[in-house]
């Protein structure tokens, strides 16, 4: 018996795959689309690790591995998210500190 292709189960396969890929990788609603990739990725990782606030302040190394990018991805990434607003740079003795402010 041959089956036939029903393009409604089809849909429905590739709404699941988006909702499972976004539980998994969530973007934030609030970036505006001139942001790039890499500064959304790190955005997401800062958010990911707590960094909220100034209390919980991450340095570059920390969102380094948790972004998975290079050091000098995560500095300009971290260089364009300030100057547009969405990260704030705490200087501190060793090493600087990033935290989310939007």
């Amino acid at each position: 018996m041959r089956r036939h292709f029903d393009p409604t189960i089809h849909d429905w396969s590739l709404k699941m795959i988006d909702i499972y890929i976004n539980m998994i990788y969530p973007t934030s609603g609030i970036m505006p689309d001139d942001l790039t990739d890499n500064a959304k990725k790190i955005y997401d990782a800062m958010k990911k690790l707590g960094a909220t606030s100034e209390e919980k302040l991450k340095t570059a190394d920390d969102i380094m591995k948790a972004a998975a990018l290079g050091k000098s991805i995560v500095n300009s990434a971290l260089q364009e998210l300030q100057k547009k607003g969405y990260v704030k740079r705490v200087a501190r003795q060793k090493s600087a500190g990033y935290f989310v402010i939007k």
